[in-house]
């Protein structure tokens, strides 16, 4: 890790953990704080590289409409805040969790994917499955820690991102889970399908729990003339990159780190590549793959990625070199008069499910519903 890399994370940890809340609007009759992400209200012109500053924003937006005064802090800010003056608490984090031990108001509970039981044992047995085929251990990089378990159990309602897939991982929890389908990042770029049979990795931390491992052995295995772009914020997870060091060094496979969805840079990949892949073992929406399927890739995606196949795209089976290598050699054999008619079909599903007002519309029916406002 550089020097820039290490100041960049001090200032960052300094601001999450002693930032306190923020007030974004006054005029509301009640009174609520978005424990989630605050940096999308002080730099509202930064790249929007994730779907969380979206969603953080639309969060607010129903509030605000919803006629609440409006309050955000950052969900890992760890001092006392004094709850009493609020109605409601709306998040994840440690400002919900500390609040619900006196916390008089309602709570809502919003997470941001499958049950953290469940993605903690997924990346375990990815680990482990690494392990005995390769001799190497990598370490977990996704890990959720207790609190969350308990805010989901504690809080007065349970929003979760996803589809029925993620929402039904927290059976084991309660059984009055509601869920919403995250948005994509809307993007100038698009793909001009190319006879380039390019394969786009885009995903965030953590490679091995969202299979670039898998990615890169099928994709070595293919005997066709395509390419293999690797983006995402795993350049510091040194044991991954150390150990495909050699195969980061092959022609047809090129590693680029992060990419912001809107950049000149993302414009040139998209002209090389038709699909874009990811089999994660634990999502809620997976975001990324969903802003390029609306730059105009066909996905290749596992089920726990929590991303609804409606006449177009290809499931990988499971998390096996396999079922990736198959679900490869099938988006590789069709035609591109089918291809065309996948992209219309994303671009009809996308805009139906998860633009960023279609996400704002269905979360504030959801708050009217559970709130009586």
């Amino acid at each position: 890790m550089n020097i820039y890399s290490n100041i960049k994370n001090f200032a960052r940890k300094t601001f999450v953990n002693y930032s306190p809340p923020i007030r974004l609007s006054n005029s509301g009759s009640k009174k609520v704080l978005i424990s989630y992400i605050k940096s999308p209200f002080y730099f509202k012109n930064r790249p929007t590289t994730h779907s969380n500053v979206i969603e953080t924003r639309k969060i607010f937006e129903c509030f605000n409409e919803l006629n609440f005064s409006v309050d955000v802090v950052d969900w890992q800010y760890k001092r006392k805040i004094n709850t009493e003056k609020y109605d409601l608490i709306f998040g994840f984090g440690y400002p919900l969790y500390n609040s619900l031990k006196k916390f008089k108001g309602t709570s809502i509970c919003y997470l941001t994917g499958s049950n953290p039981n469940f993605s903690n044992e997924m990346e375990s047995q990815r680990i482990n499955h690494f392990f005995n085929k390769k001799g190497f251990a990598i370490k977990p990089r996704r890990e959720i820690s207790w609190p969350w378990e308990i805010c989901a159990k504690k809080s007065d309602f349970l929003i979760v991102t996803g589809n029925e897939f993620s929402k039904n991982s927290y059976k084991s929890i309660r059984e009055d889970t509601l869920s919403i389908k995250v948005p994509f990042i809307d993007s100038k770029n698009s793909s001009e399908l190319s006879n380039n049979n390019g394969f786009l990795w885009f995903g965030g931390a953590g490679a091995l729990f969202k299979g670039l491992d898998l990615t890169i052995d099928a994709f070595k295995e293919l005997k066709f003339n395509c390419t293999l772009d690797i983006c995402g914020p795993i350049s510091e997870e040194d044991d991954f990159m150390n150990f495909y060091k050699k195969d980061f060094e092959i022609e047809t496979i090129n590693f680029h780190g992060m990419i912001d969805p809107s950049s000149v840079k993302m414009g040139n990949l998209l002209k090389k590549n038709k699909f874009v892949i990811l089999p994660s073992c634990s999502e809620g929406g997976a975001s990324s793959v969903l802003t390029c399927m609306n730059m105009g890739l066909v996905p290749l995606v596992t089920e726990q990625c929590c991303i609804d196949l409606n006449n177009f795209g290809y499931k990988i089976r499971d998390l096996t070199k396999s079922s990736v290598y198959e679900a490869m050699i099938k988006a590789l054999n069709t035609d591109e008069k089918n291809i065309n008619e996948q992209r219309v079909n994303i671009k009809k599903y996308l805009n139906e499910n998860h633009s960023a007002e279609i996400y704002k519309k269905k979360l504030k029916k959801i708050l009217q519903e559970i709130l009586n406002v």
